[in-house]
């Protein structure tokens, strides 16, 4: 007798909504204010979006101080410091190259909400616990799910993808998993990522 693997557990995802958006460069520093305020400048339906990675809670690509071209006006922190191990107020006094603020993704997302732009936010760590369900509680977000404007993000082939997506679609966000720039890695398990990821984007490579 033949065994066949059973079928894995929740819907196959869709294919990912939120086709164009604003996709900031990730070598230097990422000034999500500015991308919100320029997206809203664009007709509704026309790329009124925008691709906003988090690092911590903090609208920041990379996870070093250094890494997000950002400087310590007081000159007591490091490049090579992680934004996770430094406090509140120290990363407030982070500035960018021409003294950009570093902003939370909340202000990110409340911006985003006040102008009427879509967000799609990406992973780059997995967030604090109970960071996710925090958010979600904050009217804006709130407001920007039921309209469908808001999805969550995460790679495919960097670190657990899941463990990144799960909090998040536990505390009631849409969220897609991205096989861009996948290539050879091997294939995502089914049994633990479909309950959990509403849309994918590319080619999705699955094992049962």
């Amino acid at each position: 007798m033949t065994l066949t693997a059973p079928r894995p557990t929740g819907k196959a995802p869709r294919r990912a909504r939120f086709g164009r958006f604003i996709h900031l460069r990730a070598r230097r520093y990422m000034d999500y204010e500015k991308a919100v305020e320029k997206a809203a400048k664009r007709k509704r339906g026309h790329g009124r979006r925008v691709d906003v990675d988090t690092q911590d809670g903090w609208a920041l690509h990379w996870a070093t101080v250094g890494k997000n071209k950002l400087h310590d006006p007081a000159k007591k922190i490091k490049a090579s410091d992680h934004i996770a191990d430094l406090s509140v107020a120290q990363v407030k006094r982070l500035r960018g190259p021409r003294g950009q603020h570093v902003h939370r993704l909340s202000h990110i997302l409340w911006l985003c909400n006040h102008l009427r732009v879509d967000a799609e936010v990406e992973l780059k760590s997995t967030p604090p616990k109970g960071y996710l369900e925090r958010l979600m509680a904050r009217p804006y977000v709130k407001a920007m799910d039921k309209r469908g404007d808001l999805l969550v993000k995460t790679l495919a082939w960097m670190g657990d993808p899941i463990d990144r997506l799960q909090p998040a679609h536990d505390a009631g966000f849409t969220t897609v998993l991205s096989f861009t720039g996948f290539g050879r890695h091997a294939p995502i398990n089914a049994h633990r990522a479909w309950p959990y990821v509403d849309y994918m984007r590319g080619r999705g490579k699955w094992k049962a």
